[in-house]
């Protein structure tokens, strides 16, 4: 009976580490992430207006999204910014028609 009760205790732990080590794992993940989407923005912000005309970008765009807070991704407001952009360039290219 002790053995019993001895072995599923030591097995509930081997569970509750393995799912602790789990999302640590993710969590670092989620990091490295985030670091290296913060790191494009850092790359963006060195382009000049033309380069970032052609991606659909602007620098006040990029500059923005360097102000999101750390831990937050930059990457939806990007997104949000060139579809905005060039849904614009784009009704300004067929209003003429």
């Amino acid at each position: 009976m002790m053995t019993r009760t001895i072995t599923s205790t030591f097995h509930g732990a081997l569970g509750l580490l393995a799912d602790g080590a789990g999302r640590t794992a993710g969590g670092v993940a989620r990091v490295a992430k985030l670091i290296r989407r913060r790191r494009g923005v850092d790359d963006l912000s060195r382009l000049d207006q033309r380069m970032l005309e052609d991606i659909g970008l602007t620098q006040a765009d990029v500059y923005r999204a360097s102000l999101t807070p750390w831990y937050a991704d930059p990457t939806p407001d990007l997104k949000d910014a060139r579809r905005r952009n060039c849904s614009r360039r784009w009704r300004a290219t067929t209003s003429h028609l």
